[in-house]
């Protein structure tokens, strides 16, 4: 009857001990869930290496279109300087032409004795 007796209080002992382990074990079980959880997302991921190589290739090429971005705005620059200077001698050589037959016209005219004005429109 003794041991009997010191078996039901080992027992009662041992399910009182798991009474109060019972919170500490849902907890673990809920971290140990949330971590599956969040491997298999992890998982579903490139590794980091990839992400980086791909992210470094993407900076070389980014780098490239700004230094062509920059080439062209160089480029435009120039020619809209030269494309100025293009027109500014056109309309200086229309002058010039204006003139000259402006001379022309009065020495044609001062030959005739008559001096016209002339018609620049």
């Amino acid at each position: 009857i003794s041991a009997v007796k010191l078996q039901i209080e080992a027992t009662e002992k041992e399910i009182e001990d798991l009474r109060k382990e019972h919170p500490d074990a849902k907890q673990v079980r809920r971290n140990l869930e949330e971590y599956e959880a969040l491997a298999k997302l992890a998982n579903t991921r490139p590794p980091r290496r990839e992400l980086e190589l791909h992210t470094d290739e993407i900076k070389q090429q980014l780098a490239h279109v700004e230094d062509e971005t920059q080439k062209n705005r160089d480029e435009k620059s120039l020619r809209e300087k030269q494309f100025h200077l293009f027109m500014q001698s056109l309309f200086d050589l229309k002058e010039s032409l204006a003139e000259d037959n402006e001379e022309n016209i009065i020495e044609e005219d001062e030959d005739e004795g008559e001096v016209k004005p002339m018609d620049t429109t």
